[in-house]
Parts: structure tokens; sequence; C-alpha cells
């Protein structure tokens, strides 16, 4: 028994660490696009060097959404094993296409930077990353329901096992 408690401790810790990894992956895709929520309206005093919010927070969202990047792959990580590679390899794919698009969306300011795209095109990347990642964030809530109740099954098994072990011990 105490051995079944260790083993959903653990499975616990590793969904835990797996759901968070997955978050700050999602959300670095997201963090470049923050700016447009403020106007780029000048301060009287500077915010943390920066003469407007809209500036800050474009400077800090790209910046930040390396950091949650990475940091989501850190988490990561440690938790593969070889029983679970498959499922990782999809869903980190997946997990990586918010933070690719937003990537690519920005990376075209480098080889073309006369252009200043409308507020429009942000908003729609937004939407377009924040809808994947909500779509990611089901897919892992139906991949935690299918782990509930394979536990659930694979206990009753157990102890169904062990009660026809015990009925024929006592024969």
């Amino acid at each position: 028994m105490k051995l079944q408690q260790r083993r959903g401790n653990k499975s616990l810790k590793y969904l835990i660490f797996e759901t968070l990894g997955n978050i700050l992956i999602y959300i670095s895709g997201i963090l470049p696009f923050i700016h447009v929520l403020f106007s780029d309206q000048k301060l009287e005093s500077k915010f943390f060097g920066y003469s407007s919010i809209h500036r800050f927070l474009y400077s800090a969202g790209t910046h930040a959404s390396l950091l949650f990047l990475v940091l989501g792959l850190l988490i990561l990580i440690p938790i593969l094993s070889k029983d679970n590679i498959d499922y990782y390899k999809i869903n980190l794919k997946y997990s990586l296409l918010s933070p690719f698009i937003s990537a690519v969306f920005f990376m075209s300011w480098v080889f073309i930077p006369g252009v200043n795209f409308n507020i429009l095109a942000y908003f729609f990347i937004g939407i377009c990353i924040s809808a994947i990642s909500v779509f990611l964030i089901l897919k892992l809530m139906d991949y935690i329901k299918l782990i509930k109740i394979s536990f659930i099954y694979k206990e009753r098994l157990l102890e169904e096992g062990l009660n026809y072990i015990n009925s024929e011990i006592k024969k």
C-alpha cells in the first residue's frame, strides 16, 4: 500500500511539473504581444527607465518570452523517461507552436524594418496563439483524465487480484 502511495505521489509530482512546464511554454508565445494592451503614452516619470508602459512591456515581453520558454523546457526535460518519450515528443512539438508563431512574427521586422503592423495583426496573432494554447491545455487535461482513469483501473485490478489471492489462501 505504501509503495502504491509513493507511486501515486510521484505521478502527481510529474503531472504538476508537466502542467507547469507546458503552461510556461504556452505563455511564452503570448508575452511578446502583451504590449498592445497599453497605448504608447509618455509618462511623466520613467517606468524602469522606459518612457511608457507600452515600451517597457514590448521589451520585457520579448525577453520574458525566451525566459518562460527555457523555464518550461527545463521543467519538462528532467521528467522524460523511456516509457513516455513518444508522448513528450508530440506534446513538446505542439506546445512549441505558440513561441514559434510569435518568433516568426517578430523576426519579420528584422528583414522588413519599415513595416509597422496594424494593431489588428497583433490581436490576430495573439488570438491565434491563445487558441493554440487553449487547445493544447484541453488536450493536456484529456491526458490527465486518461491517466486518472488508468490509475483507477490498475488500482481496482490490483485490489481484485489481492482479494482473489486472499480468498484462495483462506481456503
